[in-house]
């Protein structure tokens, strides 16, 4: 398991990692470890993309313009029968980008397509075809070499989703009419603006995201900024800038809410919500795992996108909606001062698992620490002028 590839969560206690042609699914609780090998059609090009709910993913190199998706239920001592999805592809296309099932796993969600030309697919797991309107969804993108590599289904809703790339994303909303879906699509060109500004032509990246139980997306950048976008629209009249951008597009635009700036910290890795969902747990790259009270009465409306590095610098300081209450060194508790090859949470975020470049794995139970924090929310609700203090724990 301390592999170059991350395991994925099948449940909150059971992790399933990949061996050559051997799956490996494993009960962190009873410490029980079952083995069955991969059938026949699975093996070579065969990759395990991800999880859910007792189902595994796995995806096979396009052939033909096609490409196979297979979605394996866990039985108590092999993989049961799979449902079997044919993903229509360019033909020089090699293979899905992503693949990501909706938390109902109603809907399967498949990124295919070259740079600057990619899209997305939405396909039904009952009857195994796509969607009608949802078979070729093009991703608006602002830069020719954009490349989206992530799909993050939002959990509450199984026709929302974000597109995750280099730098830019991209949330569709779906919408059933008749007998077809619409597609809303919302760009992030205001995280552009907000970079710009803040880190003039330096090279960013976006690193990590993660929905809020609210609907709104937090999206973190390799430059140290966690901003908090949604899709809500502002009530003011459209300015300029953005009625010129419209113009001739059928994407709306994202909204930031506030933007916090993370530099002393580092870059984030890795983050989650834990538990009832109103802690952020943060695992940045010096190491430092950071625990966040969230309170989501707290978000404020959408800024205004007119002098972003004004309100990039007074609203950081400002939010109240994401406080820092615990922090945490992996450094100290584990005694590892390198980088962490990979970082995984379980679904419900409970368990933290990390591997070191050297093949070392550590987890850690985040149970007691996100209890605590959900009290200390309960008892700020309301309040906005209650104040966290910051405490050092170990975990």
């Amino acid at each position: 398991m301390g592999g170059a590839a991350a395991p994925v969560f099948v449940h909150e206690a059971v992790l399933a990692y990949r061996v050559g042609n051997v799956l490996c699914v494993w009960n962190t609780e009873t410490e029980e470890c079952s083995y069955c090998r991969m059938p026949p059609e699975q093996d070579g090009p065969q990759q395990l993309l991800g999880s859910h709910s007792g189902r595994l993913i796995l995806s096979s190199k396009s052939r033909d313009g096609a490409a196979k998706v297979m979605i394996y239920p866990i039985g108590r001592k092999s993989l049961e029968a799979a449902t079997e999805i044919t993903v229509v592809v360019d033909k020089g296309c090699t293979g899905l980008t992503a693949v990501a099932l909706s938390s109902c796993a109603t809907r399967l969600f498949a990124l295919a397509g070259t740079p600057g030309q990619q899209h997305l697919a939405v396909y039904s797991t009952e009857t195994r075809q796509a969607l009608p309107g949802l078979e070729w969804v093009q991703l608006p993108s602002g830069c020719p070499s954009q490349r989206f590599t992530r799909i993050l289904p939002y959990p509450k809703h199984k026709d929302l989703l974000a597109v995750i790339g280099d730098q830019e994303v991209v949330v569709a909303s779906l919408e059933k009419t008749y007998e077809t879906f619409m597609v809303t699509k919302y760009a992030s060109d205001a995280i552009t603006d907000l970079l710009n500004a803040h880190r003039t032509k330096a090279p960013w990246a976006l690193s990590v995201a993660a929905w809020c139980p609210t609907g709104h997306l937090l999206v973190a950048t390799s430059a140290g900024l966690l901003l908090c976008l949604s899709i809500e629209q502002r009530k003011e009249p459209l300015t300029v800038e953005e009625s010129r951008r419209r113009a001739g597009s059928d994407n709306e635009l994202l909204s930031v809410h506030f933007v916090i700036g993370m530099e002393d910290l580092g870059s984030i890795q890795h983050m989650f919500f834990c538990g009832d969902k109103t802690t952020l747990i943060t695992v940045h790259t010096s190491n430092q795992v950071n625990f966040w009270a969230f309170h989501k009465d707290r978000i404020p409306e959408p800024l205004h996108p007119d002098q972003p590095e004004a309100q990039l610098q007074s609203n950081g300081a400002t939010q109240r909606a994401l406080v820092l209450v615990r922090t945490s060194s992996l450094s100290e508790d584990t005694g590892h001062e390198g980088a962490l090859k990979w970082v995984v949470s379980s679904p419900e975020g409970q368990t933290l698992w990390v591997c070191t470049d050297g093949g070392r794995l550590w987890s850690a139970n985040l149970a007691e620490q996100c209890r605590l924090i959900a009290e200390e929310v309960d008892r700020a609700q309301g309040d906005d002028d209650a104040v966290h203090e910051v405490e050092k724990v170990g975990v």
